[in-house]
């Protein structure tokens, strides 16, 4: 599934949308983006409105995918915005493949210490087992509001609760849990793809011109720091809550 918005003079930006979940999510931000140039969102496979995928989730297969997606659209030149798993698909791409890419953006970059990213990975999404009453939906749906009550989402103890603004707007909420359920058998294992690649040793001796950025309230903000630390060069940025002011401080990165 692609997305587009905008146009403008020089090279497109291409956005890869967080895993598990599709691009749907960002269409504010997209609009934002597309007063200034031409901007696709892409629903990885296995993904959200993307196609069924018959081999397990992985980074480096989703990487290979952004490659035969610019040669399906005759791009030889765009800016890549990765989010969250989204970015490590997108750093990954960009290491391998960095003549394409003239700058690069990673949001809230998953670049966890490595004792908590392990912890995390077999943990932190559940499979989805549907159930003939619908639990499974409200299962998933509390699973998603929690992520923003708590670190790690599961440690609902007074110790696990996160001191900011949550963002539990239900609509938003469930709108995100309908796309994770289009592809829910894929849940879990892109969970764990995602947690299981060491984003670090992929940001090392990086050339791309680079962006790193979360909004203060993310539950990945206090971790871009570390991916930045592997960037020498490259530019931290606090992103403000609206897709407005975002979308500024990207553009004026972007150029």
């Amino acid at each position: 599934m692609l997305r587009e918005a905008g146009d403008g003079a020089g090279p497109p930006l291409l956005m890869v949308p967080a895993l598990p979940g599709g691009g749907d999510l960002r269409d504010d931000l997209l609009r934002a983006l597309a007063r200034h140039r031409g901007v696709l969102a892409l629903d990885l496979p296995g993904q959200s409105d993307s196609d069924i995928i018959a081999f397990p989730p992985a980074v480096s297969v989703w990487a290979e995918s952004l490659g035969a997606a610019l040669d399906a659209l005759d791009l030889t030149r765009v800016h890549l915005h990765g989010h969250n798993g989204g970015a490590s698909v997108a750093a990954l791409f960009a290491r391998h493949h960095p003549n394409p890419v003239a700058k690069l953006v990673l949001e809230r970059p998953p670049a966890l210490p490595e004792l908590l990213r392990q912890a995390l990975q077999s943990r932190y999404a559940e499979p989805i087992m549907p159930q003939w009453d619908g639990a499974h939906w409200l299962r998933l749906w509390f699973a998603l509001r929690n992520e923003q009550l708590f670190w790690p989402w599961y440690n609902d103890t007074l110790e696990g609760v996160r001191k900011v603004e949550p963002e539990i707007e239900p609509r938003h909420l469930t709108r995100k849990l309908a796309g994770i359920l289009k592809h829910y058998g894929n849940y879990a294992p892109t969970s764990q793809a995602v947690l299981g690649f060491a984003l670090p040793l992929a940001l090392a001796g990086f050339a791309v011109p680079t962006l790193v950025c979360a909004r203060e309230n993310d539950i990945f903000a206090a971790f871009t720091g570390a991916a930045a630390a592997c960037l020498p060069g490259s530019r931290h940025a606090v992103l403000p809550p609206d897709a407005a002011g975002a979308g500024r401080i990207l553009s004026d990165f972007l150029g």
